[in-house]
């Protein structure tokens, strides 16, 4: 059930990561502010805000709850980006886009200490893992600290 639960879930990851890329793709001179088309539901997004929480603070739905990585960190913050430039973000989440922001630039902030942590855990270099961890969690709690605290958004009716 497990492993389904991770097919499941990294499935929907790979949607995401896909249809990002696709409408960002699609047509570069388009300005979504412009477009009339739902790209994005409530719900799809709060679950992908979930869904990035979870991986990040306990670790992927595999059975040994593997750690998130450096390359998992790129794609959320790519999705957090589309986020927040996606011209009706505000009025679909009630979240303010610079919580969106605040949110892209942490999970920025966490890339750099957990990929040396995966280089030093490679070459077996404690010291630099240690250091490089100690700024992880640094970065980490001050994710998880505006996470619990998304800015509403000031949308006018």
């Amino acid at each position: 059930m497990k492993k389904i639960k991770m097919i499941l879930l990294l499935i929907l990851s790979g949607i995401l990561v896909l249809c990002v890329l696709n409408a960002s793709g699609k047509d570069n001179k388009a300005d979504n502010s412009k477009k009339k088309e739902k790209i994005y539901t409530r719900d799809m997004v709060q679950t992908n805000i979930e869904n990035v929480h979870k991986i990040i603070t306990e670790g992927n739905t595999d059975e040994k709850k593997t750690p998130v990585r450096s390359t998992q960190i790129t794609g959320f913050v790519m999705t957090y980006e589309y986020f927040e430039n996606y011209a009706d973000i505000e009025k679909l989440t009630g979240i303010s886009r610079k919580w969106f922001k605040n949110i892209k630039t942490e999970l920025k902030d966490m890339f750099d200490p957990l990929a040396i942590m995966e280089t030093a855990e490679l070459n077996k270099n404690e010291k630099a893992y240690q250091a490089a961890k100690e700024a992880y969690n640094k970065a980490l709690a001050k994710y998880v600290a505006t996470y619990k605290k998304p800015e509403k958004a000031k949308v006018s009716k």
